[in-house]
């Protein structure tokens, strides 16, 4: 039984990261200036890398040594405050 919720979590969060990493590469090209592509997708790709690490090192620290229900509050909690920041303050224009 072990071996099938570890499956089927790698499943969902794969299909999570197929469902999301097209929509967030798409947000970089959009928002690059003509021309810097490239070095938009770098520092995208860099910043990304570079943030997983202390994501999970805090999620496991929160899940080990408090409670796993507080870790997935936190991390929901992190997502609320991005979905905040992507709606209010990268996208103040509206398009015509």
């Amino acid at each position: 039984m072990k071996y099938l919720v570890t499956l089927g979590s790698l499943l969902v969060a794969g299909l999570v990261k197929a469902a999301t990493e097209g929509v967030e590469k798409a947000l970089v090209a959009d928002m690059a200036p003509k021309g810097l592509a490239g070095t938009a997708f770098g520092w995208f790709n860099l910043i990304t890398g570079l943030m997983l690490f202390p994501a999970s090192f805090i999620f496991g620290w929160v899940y080990e040594s408090i409670a796993p229900l507080y870790a997935f509050l936190f991390s929901g909690g992190c997502a609320l405050v991005a979905f905040m920041l992507m709606a209010f303050w990268v996208y103040t224009n509206e398009a015509p």
